[in-house]
């Protein structure tokens, strides 16, 4: 592969045998979604008249090696 992909979206590919037994090529189309963020978020409880408690979530589903570092935004958790 000359250019492999680094984000989602449509890629052609092509792939070629050429051996003593097989030879021929085909080509196709490769279609990579994004992969979806899972956002949970906990529990929280409030008192009749008390300031509202922190909200606080946790995100699952990063790609391999990913990580929140990498989101340029981050969710945000309003009462």
């Amino acid at each position: 592969m000359t250019n492999p992909p680094t984000t989602a979206g449509v890629y052609q590919v092509i792939a070629t045998v050429n051996d003593a037994t097989y030879c021929g090529s085909v080509t196709g189309v490769f279609d990579l979604v994004r992969r979806p963020l899972n956002v949970f978020c906990h529990d929280a409880v409030r008192g009749y008249g008390d300031p509202d408690p922190v909200f606080t979530y946790t995100l699952s589903n990063f790609a391999p090696g990913e990580n929140e570092a990498q989101l340029t935004v981050l969710p945000w958790v309003v009462p």
